[in-house]
């Protein structure tokens, strides 16, 4: 899949997200099945986290000039792979989205980050080759290895709670 197709994806499968979980009533939004699982609202807080820590690297990056050479980290695919086969990867807390959180919160964190996102996403140069940020975990990382992530990702989430029945 190109850059492009699979952003144009991201951006679909972003909107019908927010466009299900924006229907759910308060008490449903922020219901949580169980002490072990995360509410609606919860889920959408954790994406607007994930992306918002991306463009956070971004714009530090930007700022500060930094450059390399994209890392060929096998964490990447890797953790695409994970996530598409619905295997939970534990968050680092900082990827923890607040115990008591309302959907209108979370869903202005959502749009907020998912806008800051999607414009450096688009903006992108040379989405494959060039580094666009460097992360803790992943090394430096270019805006194809970003958005093949935070697709995974929002898959991952999605997937959840269609089974869950929360969507």
């Amino acid at each position: 899949m190109t850059f492009q197709e699979r952003l144009n994806r991201f951006k679909r499968e972003r909107e019908a997200i927010r466009n299900r979980i924006g229907k759910l009533t308060p008490a449903h939004a922020t219901h949580k099945p169980d002490a072990n699982t995360w509410s609606p609202a919860q889920v959408i807080g954790h994406i607007a986290i994930a992306e918002q820590f991306y463009v956070n690297a971004i714009v530090e990056a930007a700022e500060l000039g930094i450059e390399g050479i994209p890392s060929k980290s096998l964490m990447i695919p890797i953790g695409c792979l994970i996530m598409e086969l619905g295997i939970p990867i534990p968050n680092p807390p900082e990827m923890e989205p607040p115990a008591e959180i309302d959907l209108q919160e979370a869903l202005q964190g959502f749009d907020s980050a998912g806008a800051a996102f999607i414009k450096w996403m688009e903006s992108a140069e040379d989405p494959e080759h060039a580094a666009m940020a460097k992360t803790g975990m992943l090394g430096m990382v270019t805006a194809h290895q970003m958005l093949k992530m935070m697709d995974a990702h929002l898959t991952y989430h999605k997937r959840k709670l269609e089974r869950s029945r929360a969507i």
